[in-house]
């Protein structure tokens, strides 16, 4: 286990249990990272990364807590996927009536691309959102959009 700032590393059984505790229905998935968020040396939040494809990767998040995000944070969770894995994208799925995430979503950079009916649970619509590594705003060595 290592900490850098307020990220945890290494702790992926304990950061993915931490994600799929708070997200109704995730299971852990088979092969993931997870990077946790530490608070007062609390786990008060997780990242939770999955289905890499060389260009792309899958991110679920959770959290216990609304003031963990810095820019110094994000730039660690943006820099696993965007630097070292080389990822040109990360995708997000969250449940359509889950308003909150989606607004954190789109307040992180992420855009709305699309729509998988009944895909989240055989009842709830999945509600995809995508980012690309030119538009991440919180890549400290990456220029970007906007």
């Amino acid at each position: 286990m290592k900490v850098l700032g307020s990220v945890l590393y290494g702790a992926d059984e304990q950061v993915i249990d931490f994600v799929c505790k708070r997200i109704p229905g995730m299971e852990p998935p088979e092969k993931a990272v997870g990077l946790g968020v530490l608070q007062d040396g609390k786990l008060v939040g997780g990242c939770v990364f999955s289905n890499f494809h060389g260009h792309s990767i899958e991110v679920s998040t959770a959290t216990d807590s609304s003031t963990y995000l810095t820019r110094g944070m994000l730039d660690q969770m943006f820099g696993y996927p965007f630097r070292q894995l080389g990822c040109v994208r990360v995708t997000a799925i969250t449940r359509e009536d889950n308003v909150r995430t989606q607004k954190l979503l789109r307040g992180l950079g992420f855009t709305q691309e699309g729509r998988a009916r009944k895909a989240w649970d055989g009842k709830h619509d999945a509600i995809i959102f995508g980012i690309l590594k030119e538009e991440c705003r919180f890549l400290k060595d990456t220029p970007h959009n906007g």
